[in-house]
């Protein structure tokens, strides 16, 4: 994401989503389908780091935390898009459904400017001054937010320590620990298990009775 940009790495990323949908539709052997959910699962893992990061990026810091809230949410929305209509549609008609998003974020997401952050990062400061009209309206002055993000990168690259050396602090290690416990958890949890066979568990406890 650093080196071609958030946008163009998630405008780069409908390329994968697609060739995924397209071996699922038109999957004519095990293998096929296995690389179609591949490429699924690869565009949608990176899409999850920039997104957010995308998200908090152009969003004002008075209500970012919020804005990023809002991922995970609209995750659960779409499971539930598909559920409600994959009720109705055949699996292949299903599939055409979520083969067409990627087509329609692109034809959105083109008119969206690269974050300014990013883009003071890359020292193109102008680019950054117009990505922040664009976001907040033409009036808005951009040059004291600038200033800020320099700021905060220029602390972040001063802060900034080797992993062997970050990794053996205590406060590295309790928020590891933490973090792979969250996740730990979340897994074993069973989430994934009933999302992945709900369809199955419906029917075995007769739901539609």
């Amino acid at each position: 994401m650093n080196k071609i940009g958030r946008k163009s790495t998630m405008m780069a990323l409908v390329i994968p989503f697609l060739l995924g949908w397209a071996l699922i539709i038109w999957a004519q052997n095990f293998a096929m389908m296995v690389s179609g959910r591949f490429f699924l699962g690869l565009a949608g893992g990176a899409f999850c780091i920039s997104a957010p990061q995308y998200s908090a990026e152009i969003a004002e810091k008075e209500i970012r935390g919020a804005i990023g809230s809002f991922f995970q949410l609209l995750i659960s929305l779409g499971i539930l898009f598909s559920y409600v209509v994959g009720a109705f549609l055949s699996v292949f008609w299903l599939s055409v459904l979520c083969g067409i998003m990627p087509i329609i974020f692109a034809a959105i997401f083109i008119i969206m400017p690269e974050s300014p952050t990013y883009l003071v990062i890359k020292n193109k400061n102008t680019q950054a001054e117009e990505s922040l009209k664009w976001l907040r309206g033409e009036n808005y002055n951009p040059i004291q937010e600038i200033d800020e993000l320099k700021a905060n990168l220029s602390d972040e690259i001063l802060k900034k320590v080797p992993f062997s050396v970050a990794i053996k602090e205590r406060a590295s290690i309790s928020a590891l620990v933490i973090g792979l416990g969250l996740l730990y958890f979340q897994q074993m949890c069973a989430i994934n298990a009933i999302l992945f066979y709900s369809t199955d568990i419906f029917a075995v406890s007769h739901f539609s009775k």
